[in-house]
């Protein structure tokens, strides 16, 4: 599995910390299912100064673009 392999480096999946679940990160017109095809990976590093990861759905990124922007804020 492709994450899998990206954790055996050292990676770490911005989201585990703050969704247990899949998050919708693309809306496809033609399914009824939400799809998250978007993933940030870090540094192990990183990971320790990762605050917060949200995916952002509004009115304005609706309008704009299928999918829903990442943010993730690192306390640097």
């Amino acid at each position: 599995d492709f994450f899998e392999r990206l954790e055996s480096f050292g990676m770490v999946n911005c989201y585990s910390p703050f969704y247990k679940e899949y998050v919708q990160t693309l809306r496809y017109p033609r399914s009824k299912r939400p799809w998250q095809i978007d993933y940030l990976f870090v540094s192990k590093a990183l990971s320790e100064l990762l605050q917060q990861t949200r995916v952002i759905d509004n009115d304005m990124v609706r309008k704009y673009s299928d999918h829903n922007p990442v943010v993730v804020d690192l306390d640097i």
